[in-house]
């Protein structure tokens, strides 16, 4: 269940009506901050408590924090609902400046960066150094905290340096994550503080996997040759005459005696090319602007850099993976929500995909988790195209696998199976006492015996359940339905999703209808019954007498005896005795 709190005030909560919040949204994505937004509407309890630049504001799912950030936009409609935009913690470094400096000629004799640089880890002490610059001109509550760091370089030294005066975000990016060295950062949200991880590479492995004719909904690959290179001009340090300015007079890799690199790495000259990346797609020389690198000083360390560079990204294609998928933690049949920056196992054996992503940005739709958009394997490196051409025969594929899985049905007779599973429970806290009752619906189909068309295959899930929960302030009851169904029809696979949440609330000696995901509500009180849309009031009836906050009529009006009356032939309209 998700949350919305503002400096520890809750603000959104799905249980509570008063606590609602419009079209709540989080947005995550490795190397930014992240955003969120939602529209809070004028008659909220908290409605004057959210400030902006100065409020914190944090979501949660269950135990995990997926965002803390700021408010930083607010925009007042016509009917004085307001759009609120938020940023995530990382932008708190757009509110430092880092001052001229040189790394690392600045730190020679600073003992802490000569302990890092004979263990390795250079890159965590320049990271720890910005946060520490940026700590010390920005307030407690703004202040951030260095976290895990695995990115090293293969020298152990990097060359940074700026003549101007920077933001601290800035810096961070153009000579950390956006440079040669690459990588994924991004603020881990703990009880004491928000941490900056730097990690070469993510680890942490989802709970959850996206699997075919399961909870897959969509998948969508890209193969890119705009950025493959077959051939390398390493640029390393400029020379030591400080008037030098040319790629010329840089350290390159010429002095050094040609030859074989690897089986398909070849030097020759001042550049490295590969053997079965000419063989493919000819000779194409990378910009130097890529293949420069200021910080190395060594020809042997420059040729180590530019023949990894060219094995392992250069001289392949880039690959996009897009994936939409349903989250199964909110049917139920997941233990954990779709995690950002975490490893998701992908398979499709219609699009030839059986392998690990990276979960690099997520959208969550906080109001309606069903419609949350995941992004996986943002760049991914393939030898060849093969896979765009199995992206172009996917329908043949899936053509081709259920035409066997037909030609087996035909020899099987009819086979329908219908399981239901049904359940009660009563769960007590200190603060509500929960009551529900579970039924769920499976239905399996198999059909082959000529009465029902071999080419039709079905499965269908229906759970329904209905909940009492009875708080100190009031009582709700919930029915909720949720059904789901795969089918295949002429060798095309299809999932249905869908939830429908009925709800029936008893509070402060009121009564409330509605319908989640629905703005229209019904609230009836002790004079009078009242329309509600997004919170707002349109229509009540009271002493007898309906008022609308507009009305449109679309045949007729009577007062009485008396009526509107439109003629039919000339369109014009009459007021006149009817009865």
């Amino acid at each position: 269940m998700f949350q919305i709190t503002c400096d520890g005030n809750v603000i959104y909560d799905p249980r509570d009506r008063e606590l609602t919040v419009g079209s709540p949204q989080l947005a995550l994505e490795v190397n930014t901050a992240g955003s969120a937004s939602f529209l809070l509407y004028p008659d909220h309890p908290r409605a004057g408590s959210l400030r902006k630049l100065s409020s914190t504001i944090e979501i949660t799912e269950g135990t995990n924090t997926l965002f803390r950030g700021r408010l930083i936009d607010d925009v007042k409609s016509f009917y004085n609902a307001r759009m609120m935009t938020c940023e995530g913690a990382l932008a708190y470094l757009n509110d430092s400046v880092i001052r001229p400096y040189r790394f690392p000629e600045d730190f020679q004799h600073d003992e802490d960066y000569i302990d890092a640089a004979e263990n390795g880890n250079v890159i965590e002490f320049f990271l720890g150094w910005l946060i520490d610059q940026h700590n010390a001109q920005v307030g407690q509550d703004r202040q951030l905290h260095l976290g895990t760091v695995t990115m090293t370089d293969p020298n152990n030294y990097i060359s940074r340096s700026s003549e101007g005066y920077t933001k601290t975000w800035d810096v961070l990016r153009d000579k950390l994550f956006d440079s040669s060295l690459g990588g994924y950062v991004y603020a881990r949200y703990e009880s004491n503080g928000t941490f900056i991880d730097y990690l070469s590479e993510l680890t942490e492995q989802s709970v959850q996997d996206v699997v075919f004719g399961e909870n897959l909904l969509d998948l969508e690959q890209a193969i890119n040759a705009t950025e493959t290179y077959t051939v390398v001009l390493p640029l390393g340090a400029k020379d030591d005459d400080p008037d030098s300015e040319t790629y010329e007079q840089r350290l390159t890799i010429a002095e050094l005696p040609d030859g074989e690199i690897t089986e398909d790495l070849i030097k020759d000259g001042d550049q490295i090319y590969s053997l079965s990346g000419v063989a493919a797609y000819g000779r194409i020389c990378a910009p130097v602007d890529e293949t420069t690198w200021d910080d190395v000083s060594i020809a042997i360390n420059l040729r180590s850099k530019a023949a990894e560079w060219l094995a392992n990204k250069a001289v392949k294609l880039q690959q996009t993976i897009t994936v939409k998928a349903v989250d199964l933690y909110f049917t139920g049949e997941a233990q954990e929500i779709f995690l950002p920056y975490t490893l998701i196992n992908v398979g499709s054996t219609p699009h030839s995909v059986s392998d690990t992503f990276a979960l690099t940005k997520i959208t969550y739709d906080i109001a309606n988790p069903a419609n949350s958009d995941l992004t996986l394997g943002a760049t991914k490196r393939t030898l060849t195209d093969a896979n765009v051409d199995r992206q172009r025969n996917t329908d043949e594929l899936i053509q081709s696998t259920y035409a066997d899985i037909r030609g087996n049905a035909r020899a099987i007779n009819s086979l329908a199976q219908q399981v239901t599973d049904q359940s009660t429970s009563i769960l007590q806290s200190a603060e509500q006492i929960i009551l529900s009752a579970l039924i769920n619906y499976v239905e399996k189909g198999q059909f082959g015996d000529g009465t029902v068309p071999a080419e039709t295959l079905a499965q269908y899930q229906e759970t329904i359940s209905s909940a009492l929960s009875i708080l100190s302030d009031r009582i709700e009851m919930n029915f909720s339905t949720v059904s789901n169904s795969i089918s295949a029809t002429d060798g095309r696979v299809t999932r249905n999703y869908n939830e429908l949440v009925r709800y029936i609330r008893f509070e402060n000696g009121n009564i409330i209808l509605g319908m989640q995901g629905n703005p229209m509500t019904l609230h009836l009180s002790r004079d009078r019954v009242s329309f509600l849309q997004d919170n707002l009031e349109v229509a009540y009836f009271s002493n007898q007498k309906l008022f609308v906050t507009s009305g449109e009529f679309l045949n007729s009006l009577q007062l009485g005896v008396f009526g509107f009356v439109p003629a039919q032939a000339t369109g014009a309209l009459s007021f006149k005795k009817v009865k």
